[in-house]
């Protein structure tokens, strides 16, 4: 993206997005088309070769210049912020251990969950701190985030991927629910992954072509907001379609906010901090990620469990059979006519409160992209951006 002016970098994101969202789409259902035929492990080592290649490919033809050649390899590696990696990487596993087994594996109160928040907090800080006084190439540069447009644009893409992703890890549930296989289940969310992509690339055409991305990020979180109101609504019974319109509307969504912030975030950046804010973009989507999943599975699985004791609590083996119904999706069919419309309305409780729970966090990307200020673009590259 160092390789074309700033208000032409939409459009090369969108671009870059179209073969994101293919690869997505079409790995969705040829996932799912392994579990059905072969068995689940299938889809993650066919994986393997896939990146090998892609790493291949990536060696032999991605030419980073180099811009100081006076620099040896020891000082390089000497400026990679290990320290601050290793951190973040800390306070996120300990969150996650926490959030995953309170009132799941374990109590709330037990000990694993009592020492693991607090210490994740505590490495939380430790990393600010890193950040702000130790490294040299910080992975976050904490003191750039006082910027409203960075910080806005960061949290903006931090909230609409806890949002987006978890969807994309709820939403085959609810429509293996509905009676769909894994590989019906991956065919039906390909288009929500072309309208992302083609989304991105529109709304890349837009910035380059009026030079501005503040309305347009703004209205990207309200359509996403709107399409996410929608699946809020689903039931047992919703029709096939309005899946396909509402996974579309909030993919739509999503894909025009990745142009418009990416483009936000260089506007108001120095050339020097283009790199690393982009790094800080992506890093703030990608622990929005881990987050929104954990905190959708924390709903689900505590939702889901209390509606089957409510449910089917007296019957016999209650306590087991309701594990079984936990740990396998499938085992629904195996039940009773009678037993298996309980069970259903349990899941479709426990979804309803995972897309109530989504919404919300779409509803904070709505407020943190009010915080971007629209500058105008320039319809011409300086010379030292063009070059970049």
């Amino acid at each position: 993206m160092d390789l074309v002016p700033v208000r032409r970098r939409g459009v090369w994101q969108g671009i870059g997005n179209i073969f994101f969202g293919a690869g997505s789409g079409l790995g969705g259902y040829f996932g799912g088309w392994l579990n059905d035929y072969i068995n689940w492990r299938a889809a993650f080592w066919i994986q393997i070769p896939f990146t090998v290649l892609a790493t291949i490919l990536i060696f032999f033809t991605v030419n980073i210049p180099i811009t100081n050649s006076d620099t040896t390899k020891r000082s390089k590696i000497r400026q990679i912020d290990f320290l601050g990696a290793s951190t973040l990487f800390a306070a996120l596993t300990l969150l996650l251990l926490a959030l995953s087994s309170g009132g799941n594996i374990v109590p709330w109160l037990h000990p694993l969950v009592l020492t693991s928040l607090p210490l994740s907090l505590l490495f939380l800080l430790a990393f600010v701190l890193i950040e702000l006084k130790v490294a040299a190439q910080p992975i976050l540069p904490v003191n750039l985030l006082w910027d409203w447009t960075i910080a806005g644009a960061c949290l903006t893409n931090f909230f609409s991927s806890m949002s987006r992703y978890a969807l994309l890890f709820y939403l085959p549930v609810y429509l293996q629910v509905q009676g769909y296989s894994p590989s019906e289940t991956g065919l039906r969310l390909v288009p929500g992954s072309f309208a992302a992509a083609l989304a991105s690339l529109v709304s890349g055409v837009i910035i380059r072509s009026t030079g501005r991305y503040y309305k347009l990020g703004v209205s990207s979180q309200v359509i996403y907001f709107v399409g996410m109101g929608t699946i809020v609504a689903f039931n047992v019974k919703t029709p096939a379609w309005v899946p396909f319109v509402s996974f579309s509307v909030t993919n739509i969504g999503f894909g025009a906010m990745v142009s418009a912030t990416i483009v936000a975030i260089l506007a108001v950046a120095d050339q020097k901090n283009q790199a690393v804010l982009t790094s800080a973009l992506l890093a703030f989507r990608s622990t929005g990620t881990v987050i929104g999943i954990t905190l959708a599975g924390l709903t689900f699985q505590n939702v889901l469990r209390s509606e089957l004791w409510n449910r089917i609590g007296d019957i016999d083996h209650a306590d087991e059979q309701i594990k079984r119904i936990i740990a396998d999706l499938d085992v629904i069919w195996d039940f009773p006519t009678a037993l298996k419309e309980q069970i259903l309305q349990a899941h479709m409780s426990a979804l309803t409160a995972v897309f109530a729970v989504i919404l919300g966090m779409g509803g904070l990307g709505i407020l943190t992209s009010f915080f971007v200020k629209d500058i105008a673009l320039p319809s011409k590259a300086k010379p030292s951006d063009s070059n970049r």
